[in-house]
């Protein structure tokens, strides 16, 4: 697994700056996982599957959605996101938009927007740095689509 040397010599999987990107996208989804908890009645369950397709995942797709548009300037919350720091970012969006593409009906105009996004996407980020589990997760994604019929219509050829 690749690392570094911290000032100490210990070796540490990510940097400073991986973190603060974990750590705002953790604290906007926990954000949005306990208005939604505070907003349900406290009789009401709710599995995680629930929470996952009715609130992350219509997240995840804006999102994703604004990556598309603003490409490598995207920001979130001031701070860049795509900046080329995190090497396996590329696939972890990969997988992500793999995720929503093959769980989303195949007919209508979002289905269309969503393909367009991943081609978008995967043109945006072919020169970008992507090791070790960011190329296994653009591996997985490209295989799902794959497994799905639908990796022909979401890459350019």
């Amino acid at each position: 697994m690749p690392g570094r040397r911290d000032s100490a010599g210990a070796m540490t999987l990510l940097g400073v700056g991986a973190w603060r990107r974990i750590g705002l996208s953790l604290l906007c989804m926990t954000g949005l996982a306990v208005a939604t908890a505070s907003a349900a009645p406290a009789s009401a369950h709710r599995s995680y599957n629930s929470i996952v397709q009715d609130e992350l995942t219509p997240y995840s797709k804006r999102l994703l959605a604004m990556l598309a548009a603003q490409g490598h300037g995207f920001t979130l919350q001031g701070a860049a996101v795509f900046d080329g720091r995190d090497t396996f970012l590329p696939g972890k969006v990969a997988l992500a938009l793999a995720d929503i593409l093959v769980s989303s009906p195949r007919e209508g105009a979002r289905f269309a927007q969503d393909l367009l996004a991943f081609r978008k996407i995967a043109v945006l980020t072919v020169d970008d740095p992507n090791d070790s589990w960011g190329a296994y997760y653009y591996m997985s994604a490209l295989d799902t689509l794959r497994q799905t019929g639908l990796l022909p219509k979401a890459i350019d050829k």
